[in-house]
């Protein structure tokens, strides 16, 4: 990054951005199967309990 003159606040702040994707896949997908479970689906649905 720093051959294309990208300042170092901007490179360390897209790497913490970068290391949250997989955090937030593992969290998604955890979400998902406890709401199939539950037999809730995103957009609708049995809300009721």
């Amino acid at each position: 990054m720093q051959k294309m003159h990208i300042p170092d606040g901007i490179t360390i702040s897209l790497a913490v951005v970068m290391s949250f994707f997989p955090t937030i896949k593992e969290e998604y997908s955890a979400i998902s199967d406890a709401m199939k479970m539950h037999g809730i689906r995103f957009g609708g649905g049995n809300l009721s309990g």
